[in-house]
């Protein structure tokens, strides 16, 4: 009888998502709000049902979408299919949400870095070094047509020139922050769905209550040190690895500081709308706040004035 119903259920599951693949498929613009909603089925039926009834959903899902819309859209099916299983394992052992949270983006990030070494070693294409070629015609282009242009205006395209070569060599950092980006993504749409469904989906902790291991800081500093002093050459592999690690480090203590200020702002009794003004500011502003708000991070790892303001 049990048997029965995972069967029935997994087969539900699979007709949903193919329908939903086929709307984002062919669809354009409603793919846009769609695509969130595939690796939902599979979630689900996973959370009730544990991992293998969840993997052989995902095999038949794949070769379903495969048969239906030939290779390539399978291609981000597989994406969502196994970011939702490893999702939906993880909520039917029962853990936080940021765990689960970490593994969908593990999971995106495996994903992402198999389909570009696939590309790679076996079609012999290069995405990035395609975008690198496609920017640098398109700034000799520009530099062409700006003869009369001031002396200023070139000097602001050879820093714009030199930004955009510096974003070809943070492809990890890139791919690291599209997974998780889009499990985040993947996790909040999935979350009210899966508790009206009754799935016990765990609750969030408070912003405010958000923190990462202190030992972060240490890696952050060693990147920044390295960055500032190595003097590192582009073509040198350990280049690459510094700017990309500092790159995601510089993210996590800019969280780690607005969690801060969020905290602060509960602990003085502050309306919760000032501090969501201050992230709106700092993210449209630019650097110098965003600045500030790394240094307040970077101090709330190294010194947890968290638990100074508890004492207080």
């Amino acid at each position: 009888m049990k048997q029965t119903r995972v069967l029935a259920e997994g087969a539900l599951s699979t007709a949903i998502f193919l329908c939903i693949f086929l709307i984002t498929t062919y669809i354009p613009f409603v793919s846009i709000i769609t695509m969130w909603f595939l690796p939902l089925p599979i979630i689900y039926f996973t959370a009730k049902n544990s991992l293998k009834p969840g993997i052989l959903v995902l095999i038949v899902s794949l070769l379903l979408s495969l048969l239906l819309t030939g290779i390539l859209p399978p291609v981000m099916a597989l994406y969502f299919l196994l970011s939702g299983l490893v999702m939906g394992y993880l909520l039917h052992l029962k853990k936080s949400a940021l765990v689960i949270l970490l593994g969908g983006s593990l999971a995106n990030i495996f994903v992402i870095i198999l389909l570009y070494g696939v590309v790679v070693t076996f079609f012999h294409i290069d995405p990035m070094e395609m975008i690198k070629q496609m920017m640098t015609k398109s700034f000799d282009t520009a530099q062409k047509l700006s003869g009369s242009f001031q002396q200023d205006a070139k000097k602001e395209m050879d820093i714009l020139r030199q930004s955009m070569n510096m974003m070809t060599y943070m492809v990890p950092a890139v791919m690291v922050i599209t997974g998780v980006f889009n499990a985040l993504i993947t996790e909040l749409v999935s979350t009210p769905i899966l508790r009206r469904l009754r799935v016990d989906f765990p609750k969030w902790p408070p912003f405010r209550e958000w923190r990462f291991p202190r030992s972060l800081i240490w890696y952050f500093l060693a990147a920044l040190i390295i960055e500032l002093f190595g003097h590192l050459e582009p073509n040198q592999w350990l280049f690459t690895v510094v700017v990309n690690v500092y790159a995601i480090l510089e993210l996590v203590v800019m969280i780690q500081g607005f969690a801060f200020i969020f905290y602060l702002c509960y602990a003085k009794n502050i309306h919760t709308s000032v501090p969501i003004i201050v992230v709106i500011i700092s993210l449209l502003t630019g650097p110098i706040l965003l600045y500030i708000i790394r240094v307040l991070g970077i101090i709330d790892l190294g010194f947890d004035l968290r638990a100074r303001l508890k004492k207080k």
